[in-house]
């Protein structure tokens, strides 16, 4: 009898939390242009990861700035 594991794996799958966001994301969630999101990465307000040739930005990156930004 074959073992089927793929419908554990979507399972397992589901529960896994995001760890990177792409820019476009980021802007949607903070009401803001995509362009904008670039420019506070390019500002040094907004950490974010580069992996090739795609920027990517962690849910604690997000926070952080969102801290900075309350402290004002």
């Amino acid at each position: 009898m074959r073992d089927d594991s793929s419908s554990t794996d979507v399972a397992t799958n589901a529960a896994v939390t995001r760890l990177l966001y792409r820019p476009e994301e980021v802007a949607h969630a903070l009401c803001l242009s995509r362009t904008k999101v670039f420019e506070l990465i390019a500002a040094g307000e907004l950490r974010s990861v580069k992996i090739g040739h795609l920027r990517r930005i962690t849910a604690d990156a997000v926070a952080d700035y969102i801290d900075t930004l309350e402290r004002r």
